[in-house]
């Protein structure tokens, strides 16, 4: 496979998970309003994505060295958009934190794979420069959630759309996240394993 193809997918994922935590670090006092909750409480929107994500790192190591680390990728950005989906249409606060919690075990199935898929596309000459890239958008990706939850706090709160509620923090990015399944499906074919240096 194409390593520049792997280290785009990868690139685009990094991008739209960790946008999820500079959208939601301005977007939390909105969904308390929303909830009518204290924005204390509503801190568990985020805090279950920590949670989530750190608990299974170590098991889905061991999951992608037998599955392969390329098929894990494709399934938790699976996973991920499945959450979006439900934490969209989500009744309560409950069933909110739920959804966040599977988006969590999503997340956790693509960090754990995202610098072995680089490693094992590119030549050790190259590592440093890809992974380089990847950590570019991370930072690109922060800034561009929050610009993204200010952007859509405002217009909640300044336009008389029925529909057009906190559920929009969710519906907007499932697009997206379809074509990063479209992208990883090639990653699902081949099954990808940490490349071991001597």
């Amino acid at each position: 496979m194409n390593k520049w193809y792997t280290l785009l997918v990868v690139a685009t994922a990094s991008f739209l998970t960790i946008m999820d935590f500079g959208l939601f670090g301005v977007a939390l006092p909105q969904l308390a309003s929303e909830f009518n909750l204290d924005p204390n409480v509503t801190l568990w929107i985020t805090i279950a994505v920590f949670l989530g994500q750190a608990g299974p790192i170590l098991v889905l190591g061991w999951i992608s060295d037998n599955l392969g680390r390329g098929r894990v990728f494709f399934i938790g950005s699976v996973v991920t958009t499945l959450s979006l989906v439900f934490c969209a249409i989500s009744n309560g606060f409950v069933q909110l934190i739920l959804g966040r919690l599977v988006g969590a075990l999503g997340y956790a199935f693509i960090m754990s794979n995202d610098n072995s898929l680089i490693s094992a596309a590119f030549s050790k000459k190259e590592i440093g420069m890809a992974q380089g890239i990847n950590n570019a958008v991370l930072g690109v990706g922060i800034g561009t959630g929050a610009l993204l939850g200010g952007w859509l706090v405002d217009t909640i709160n300044t336009t008389d759309i029925a529909w057009l509620d906190w559920r929009a923090f969710f519906w907007l990015r499932i697009i997206p996240w379809i074509i990063l399944i479209i992208l990883s499906w090639k990653l699902f074919e081949k099954k990808t394993h940490h490349p071991k240096f001597n």
